[in-house]
């Protein structure tokens, strides 16, 4: 194919794309899977931030629809990476890849070397790929059986418990929603004239509780085992699913398949791991920073173990005769830093929701209660109170279904999950542009001089210096300075210190004893007011396991299905 003439510089430019069009391609295809990865694992590892008090139960027992979000099923808190951890993270990175560098030189043949680590990783891997296909199938099933959805200005909640579509109004309690005077079944679209089959109607309302319901299981051999796990159908799914893609990576050893498993790898990192502050996560990206400037051009380890292993440490990207490769550090390390800012912007946004009342204290020299006709002085203390968080995870399919897509019709008032997840996300986006950008210097440099590049050189400013001048531009450098994941700011009651703007100087008490005192007593009050039904129903519990104890269960499985009103189906064996 020969290719047009055109006069000057526009001429040279498109020259030198078509003679790198693959190469091109092939970059153009790294950048987008990364963007991806960062975009939905940060949103993944979203979780309640000590900004927000814990949610209100609003559902109990048999009222609660299957399908509902438990809040308390993610932890406010993931394992933290502490300053120590940042500075002996890049010496650790550099003591096994010089031991992989001279382990393949005297191997001569990396063939052996390959298969263990083909293994070893591709086990450890299970667990991450499952959570990856959970989520992506509870997707699916959220956009198949959404729990929202909006029909011109009128949004219906589906609800499985009463097998009924309701109209949603702002204010109203979940049992007083009005039924929907719509014949159709569980699904958000269709006509709403036409009625379907019975038969229809019920195998999807049926469909839609097999896939939405939460179940209990129960495994319990008396005097050896005694566990409780709660599953849903996806779960059972992705295992099995995940096991088939390790089987399936060791017979094929597809290039595709390696992929999947290093992004299931990258995709759980920023669920179970994270710096506890942004002071760690700017020590942890600036040590790797230095690391990967030596080990890719003052030494030959990065490149040799990068070229010679086959193992899925690295993601790579074919386009017609042109490969290009990353290495999953390249992504989980600033990944761990975009989802910490993500988290950031939810903190800030509850912070924003936060009522300071003004801690009073009398006058210097002056006793409290001495003198209550004269004002008090107040200080800049303030008692912070935080808002209940509601729960923004996993709710794209019910924003979709809910929200006006057109720019100039606004969208009407939305239930507030869904309105929850609409948070703003300044330091997330600046972080998410500084990634990009550095991605693409990255893939430029290694364009121009046919070298592999660290891409941490120019990944680390972006991302680093797009929060800073964030940061630094909206003023509050200081608060996100504050900001830490160690679970010393989540706390009931705290005392803070506010600037003449308003903005939070600094926490100085996490709890004030008052509230402390208040609380112990109200406790001992609960304890020796307890009602009648309250000692009727303890007695009750005792006379249980004593008949248990008289009975002891051999062997016990149980699977009960939550929210179905439905009596659990369990398997007993009971001892003399």
């Amino acid at each position: 194919m020969s290719l047009p003439t055109l006069p000057g510089d526009a001429g040279i430019a498109l020259a030198f794309l078509f003679e790198h069009a693959d190469t091109i391609l092939t970059q153009l295809k790294l950048l987008v899977i990364t963007l991806a990865v960062l975009y939905v694992s940060s949103h993944a590892s979203l979780r309640r931030p000590p900004s927000a008090a814990p949610a209100k139960k609003k559902w109990s027992g048999l009222s609660k629809d299957a399908d509902q979000h438990d809040d308390e099923e993610k932890p406010s808190q993931m394992e933290g990476l502490q300053l120590s951890d940042a500075i002996l993270f890049p010496v650790m990175a550099a003591v096994v890849l010089i031991g992989l560098y001279y382990l393949i030189q005297y191997l001569e043949d990396p063939d052996i070397l390959n298969k263990i680590l083909q293994w070893y990783i591709s086990l450890a891997s299970l667990a991450s790929l499952a959570m990856l296909y959970s989520h992506v199938l509870q997707l699916a099933i959220s956009f198949a059986f959404p729990q929202y959805w909006r029909s011109g200005g009128v949004i219906f909640h589906i609800s499985q418990s009463k097998r009924r579509q309701l109209i949603w109004e702002e204010g109203r309690k979940p049992e007083d929603q009005v039924v929907a005077d719509r014949p159709l079944g569980p699904l958000p679209f269709g006509p709403s004239t036409v009625r379907l089959p019975v038969c229809i109607e019920n195998f999807l309302w049926g469909c839609r509780g097999l896939l939405t319901t939460r179940w209990n299981l129960e495994v319990r051999i008396h005097g050896i085992v005694d566990e409780k796990a709660s599953f849903r159908l996806h779960h059972v799914v992705a295992v099995l699913l995940s096991a088939a893609t390790v089987m399936s990576y060791h017979v094929w050893m597809s290039s595709h398949l390696t992929n999947v498993i290093g992004l299931a790898l990258c995709y759980s990192s920023a669920q179970y791991l994270s710096p506890t502050c942004f002071k760690t996560g700017y020590s942890l990206l600036g040590g790797l920073f230095i690391y990967d400037i030596v080990m890719v051009f003052y030494t030959p380890y990065m490149i040799t173990v990068a070229t010679k292993l086959e193992a899925p440490m690295k993601i790579t990207v074919q386009t017609g005769g042109r490969t290009n490769i990353l290495g999953l550090g390249d992504i989980v390390i600033p990944c761990l830093l975009v989802a910490l800012a993500l988290r950031f912007d939810l903190w800030m946004h509850y912070l924003g929701k936060v009522e300071y009342v003004p801690e009073a204290t009398p006058q210097s020299g002056e006793q409290d209660g001495s003198n209550p006709s004269r004002e008090v002085a107040r200080s800049k203390k303030y008692i912070a109170t935080r808002a209940p968080y509601v729960d923004v995870s996993g709710r794209w399919a019910d924003w979709l279904a809910t929200v006006s897509l057109i720019p100039w019709k606004p969208s009407p008032a939305l239930p507030a999950e869904i309105a929850a997840s609409t948070f703003p996300k300044p330091y997330f986006y600046a972080a998410m542009t500084g990634y990009a950008l550095g991605m693409v210097v990255t893939l430029a440099m290694v364009l121009i001089f046919r070298h592999g590049q660290p891409a941490l050189l120019y990944l680390v400013p972006g991302v680093v210096g797009a929060l800073c001048l964030t940061a630094v531009a909206r003023g509050e450098f200081r608060v996100m300075m504050l900001y830490n994941e160690d679970g010393s700011l989540d706390h009931k009651c705290s005392v803070v210190e506010l600037d003449d703007r308003g903005k939070l100087v600094k926490f100085i008490t996490a709890e004030t004893d008052e509230k402390k005192g208040d609380e112990k007593q109200g406790d001992e009050k609960k304890g020796d007011e307890k009602t009648a039904v309250e000692k009727t129903a303890d007695k009750k519990e005792v006379a249980t396991e004593e008949e248990e104890e008289e009975r002891p269960e051999v062997f016990l499985i149980r699977i009960s299905a939550v929210g179905t009103g439905k009596a659990p189906r369990a398997v007993k064996l009971h001892g003399e």
